[in-house]
Protein backbone atom coordinates (compact mmCIF):
# COMPACT_ATOMS: atom_id res chain seq x y z
CA UNK A 1 0.00 0.00 0.00
CA UNK A 2 1.55 3.16 -1.17
CA UNK A 3 2.01 5.94 1.66
CA UNK A 4 2.02 9.51 1.92
CA UNK A 5 3.94 11.80 4.11
CA UNK A 6 2.44 13.69 7.15
CA UNK A 7 4.42 16.55 5.49
CA UNK A 8 1.78 17.53 3.07
CA UNK A 9 -1.37 17.05 4.24
CA UNK A 10 -1.55 21.12 5.02
CA UNK A 11 -0.30 21.04 1.09
CA UNK A 12 -2.89 18.86 0.09
CA UNK A 13 -5.81 19.86 2.02
CA UNK A 14 -5.58 23.76 0.98
CA UNK A 15 -5.30 22.47 -2.76
CA UNK A 16 -8.05 20.51 -1.94
CA UNK A 17 -10.22 23.52 -0.32
CA UNK A 18 -9.37 25.60 -3.49
CA UNK A 19 -10.80 22.97 -5.10
CA UNK A 20 -14.48 23.06 -3.34
CA UNK A 21 -14.40 26.57 -3.21
CA UNK A 22 -14.07 26.91 -7.23
CA UNK A 23 -16.77 24.22 -7.90
CA UNK A 24 -18.94 25.68 -5.63
CA UNK A 25 -18.85 29.14 -7.19
CA UNK A 26 -19.02 27.64 -10.30
CA UNK A 27 -22.57 25.98 -9.26
CA UNK A 28 -23.93 29.33 -7.81
CA UNK A 29 -22.98 31.42 -10.91
CA UNK A 30 -23.19 28.68 -13.50
CA UNK A 31 -19.87 29.46 -14.89
CA UNK A 32 -17.65 27.24 -16.67
CA UNK A 33 -14.76 29.15 -15.84
CA UNK A 34 -14.87 28.27 -12.01
CA UNK A 35 -15.25 24.98 -13.45
CA UNK A 36 -12.26 25.21 -15.35
CA UNK A 37 -9.95 26.67 -12.87
CA UNK A 38 -11.31 23.78 -10.34
CA UNK A 39 -10.47 20.72 -12.53
CA UNK A 40 -6.96 22.75 -13.00
CA UNK A 41 -6.69 22.45 -9.28
CA UNK A 42 -8.50 19.29 -8.99
CA UNK A 43 -5.14 18.21 -10.81
CA UNK A 44 -2.41 20.11 -8.47
CA UNK A 45 -3.71 18.64 -5.63
CA UNK A 46 -3.00 14.84 -7.18
CA UNK A 47 0.07 15.96 -8.02
CA UNK A 48 0.57 17.74 -4.54
CA UNK A 49 -0.51 14.10 -3.29
CA UNK A 50 1.62 12.04 -5.79
CA UNK A 51 4.56 14.45 -4.54
CA UNK A 52 4.31 13.23 -1.06
CA UNK A 53 3.76 9.51 -1.47
CA UNK A 54 6.59 7.69 0.50
CA UNK A 55 7.11 4.40 -1.07
CA UNK A 56 8.81 0.95 1.06
CA UNK A 57 11.84 0.10 -0.32
CA UNK A 58 14.44 -2.60 0.26
CA UNK A 59 18.02 -1.91 -0.50
CA UNK A 60 19.79 -3.91 -3.40
CA UNK A 61 22.54 -5.08 -1.21
CA UNK A 62 22.88 -5.81 2.77
CA UNK A 63 26.50 -5.41 2.43
CA UNK A 64 28.42 -3.22 4.78
CA UNK A 65 30.92 -2.30 1.95
CA UNK A 66 27.88 -1.02 -0.27
CA UNK A 67 26.89 2.56 -0.24
CA UNK A 68 23.35 3.36 -1.07
CA UNK A 69 21.47 5.88 -2.52
CA UNK A 70 20.22 8.80 -0.34
CA UNK A 71 17.96 9.96 -3.15
CA UNK A 72 15.53 9.21 -5.93
CA UNK A 73 16.76 11.28 -9.40
CA UNK A 74 19.15 11.40 -11.79
CA UNK A 75 23.33 11.68 -11.23
CA UNK A 76 24.94 15.27 -11.62
CA UNK A 77 28.54 14.20 -10.79
CA UNK A 78 30.99 11.27 -9.81
CA UNK A 79 34.28 12.94 -8.93
CA UNK A 80 36.92 13.06 -6.02
CA UNK A 81 36.81 16.46 -4.75
CA UNK A 82 38.54 18.22 -1.75
CA UNK A 83 35.80 18.04 1.18
CA UNK A 84 36.28 21.05 2.96
CA UNK A 85 33.77 21.42 5.83
CA UNK A 86 34.19 19.07 7.88
CA UNK A 87 36.61 16.20 6.49
CA UNK A 88 39.25 18.57 5.08
CA UNK A 89 40.59 15.96 2.86
CA UNK A 90 39.76 14.49 -0.87
CA UNK A 91 36.43 12.29 -1.02
CA UNK A 92 34.24 10.97 -3.27
CA UNK A 93 31.46 12.70 -4.34
CA UNK A 94 28.53 11.82 -5.37
CA UNK A 95 25.86 14.04 -6.33
CA UNK A 96 21.81 13.52 -7.53
CA UNK A 97 19.10 15.53 -8.74
CA UNK A 98 15.73 15.27 -7.75
CA UNK A 99 13.39 16.68 -10.30
CA UNK A 100 9.66 17.47 -9.02
CA UNK A 101 8.38 13.96 -9.98
CA UNK A 102 10.94 12.22 -7.87
CA UNK A 103 10.15 10.24 -4.65
CA UNK A 104 11.65 12.98 -2.20
CA UNK A 105 11.81 11.47 1.05
CA UNK A 106 15.45 10.83 1.45
CA UNK A 107 17.04 7.88 2.93
CA UNK A 108 20.68 6.72 4.99
CA UNK A 109 23.15 5.29 3.02
CA UNK A 110 24.22 3.43 5.50
CA UNK A 111 23.81 1.72 8.72
CA UNK A 112 25.37 4.14 11.22
CA UNK A 113 24.74 6.84 13.89
CA UNK A 114 24.38 10.59 13.54
CA UNK A 115 27.32 12.51 14.71
CA UNK A 116 25.51 15.72 13.83
CA UNK A 117 23.18 17.61 12.00
CA UNK A 118 23.92 21.11 10.68
CA UNK A 119 22.03 23.76 9.10
CA UNK A 120 23.90 26.08 6.14
CA UNK A 121 21.79 29.05 5.26
CA UNK A 122 21.87 30.36 1.96
CA UNK A 123 20.84 31.23 -1.65
CA UNK A 124 18.25 29.19 -4.08
CA UNK A 125 19.76 28.65 -6.69
CA UNK A 126 18.72 26.15 -9.85
CA UNK A 127 20.01 22.72 -7.93
CA UNK A 128 21.25 21.25 -10.82
CA UNK A 129 23.92 23.64 -10.98
CA UNK A 130 27.42 22.65 -9.02
CA UNK A 131 27.59 25.85 -7.40
CA UNK A 132 24.72 25.04 -5.42
CA UNK A 133 26.14 22.69 -3.16
CA UNK A 134 28.83 25.27 -1.13
CA UNK A 135 25.61 28.14 -2.19
CA UNK A 136 22.29 27.21 -1.47
CA UNK A 137 20.64 26.39 1.63
CA UNK A 138 21.29 22.80 3.15
CA UNK A 139 21.14 20.79 5.78
CA UNK A 140 24.28 18.19 6.27
CA UNK A 141 24.15 15.09 7.79
CA UNK A 142 27.22 13.71 9.75
CA UNK A 143 26.97 9.89 9.60
CA UNK A 144 29.48 7.45 11.80
CA UNK A 145 28.81 4.47 9.48
CA UNK A 146 30.19 0.82 10.15
CA UNK A 147 33.34 1.15 8.22
CA UNK A 148 33.52 4.85 7.05
CA UNK A 149 31.96 8.05 8.16
CA UNK A 150 29.90 10.05 5.44
CA UNK A 151 28.37 13.16 4.97
CA UNK A 152 24.86 13.43 3.02
CA UNK A 153 23.77 17.42 2.24
CA UNK A 154 20.17 18.21 1.34
CA UNK A 155 20.06 21.09 -0.69
CA UNK A 156 16.99 23.56 -1.55
CA UNK A 157 16.73 24.43 -5.02
CA UNK A 158 14.78 27.19 -6.76
CA UNK A 159 11.22 25.79 -5.73
CA UNK A 160 12.35 23.45 -2.50
CA UNK A 161 12.77 25.80 -0.05
CA UNK A 162 11.84 23.67 3.05
CA UNK A 163 14.19 20.91 3.87
CA UNK A 164 12.57 18.35 6.66
CA UNK A 165 14.90 16.58 8.40
CA UNK A 166 13.50 13.41 10.03
CA UNK A 167 16.34 12.47 13.03
CA UNK A 168 17.97 13.74 15.21
CA UNK A 169 21.89 13.62 16.69
CA UNK A 170 22.70 10.49 18.04
CA UNK A 171 20.17 8.87 16.54
CA UNK A 172 21.20 5.12 15.08
CA UNK A 173 19.98 4.43 11.34
CA UNK A 174 19.83 1.19 9.78
CA UNK A 175 20.44 1.41 6.10
CA UNK A 176 17.81 2.81 3.87
CA UNK A 177 16.42 4.56 7.00
CA UNK A 178 14.40 7.63 6.45
CA UNK A 179 16.25 10.34 6.95
CA UNK A 180 14.21 13.55 6.00
CA UNK A 181 13.01 15.02 2.80
CA UNK A 182 13.25 18.05 0.74
CA UNK A 183 9.81 19.55 -0.79
CA UNK A 184 8.97 20.17 -4.35
CA UNK A 185 12.82 18.80 -6.05
CA UNK A 186 16.32 19.62 -5.33
CA UNK A 187 19.52 17.31 -4.72
CA UNK A 188 21.50 15.61 -2.11
CA UNK A 189 25.43 15.60 -2.18
CA UNK A 190 27.21 12.93 -0.78
CA UNK A 191 30.38 12.88 0.59
CA UNK A 192 32.38 9.20 1.04
CA UNK A 193 35.78 7.64 1.54
CA UNK A 194 37.88 7.55 -1.20
CA UNK A 195 37.97 3.76 -0.05
CA UNK A 196 35.40 3.57 -2.32
CA UNK A 197 34.81 3.55 -5.62
CA UNK A 198 32.07 4.94 -7.66
CA UNK A 199 28.94 2.55 -9.44
CA UNK A 200 27.16 5.04 -10.91
CA UNK A 201 27.61 8.04 -13.70
CA UNK A 202 26.12 11.04 -15.09
CA UNK A 203 22.49 10.55 -16.45
CA UNK A 204 22.35 7.40 -14.57
CA UNK A 205 18.96 6.43 -12.46
CA UNK A 206 18.95 5.85 -8.88
CA UNK A 207 16.40 5.34 -6.04
CA UNK A 208 16.32 6.14 -2.76
CA UNK A 209 16.99 3.04 0.07
CA UNK A 210 17.80 0.72 -3.19
CA UNK A 211 20.10 1.97 -5.62
CA UNK A 212 23.82 1.15 -4.57
CA UNK A 213 26.09 3.82 -5.96
CA UNK A 214 29.26 2.93 -4.28
CA UNK A 215 31.23 -0.04 -2.78
CA UNK A 216 34.25 -0.49 -1.22
CA UNK A 217 37.47 -0.96 -3.06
Amino acid sequence: MLRFRKEGVFHILISGLIVLFLFLLGIKYSSILFYFFGIIFLFLSCFIAYFFRDPDRTPDSDSDDTYISPADGEILVSEIYNEDVYFKKPMLKISIFMSVLSVHVNRSPVEGKVKKITYQPGLFLPAFKDITSIKNERIDFLISGKVHDTRVSLISGILARRIVPFVQTNHNLFRGERLGMIKFGSRVDCYLSTDYISAVKPGDKVFAGKSVIASLK
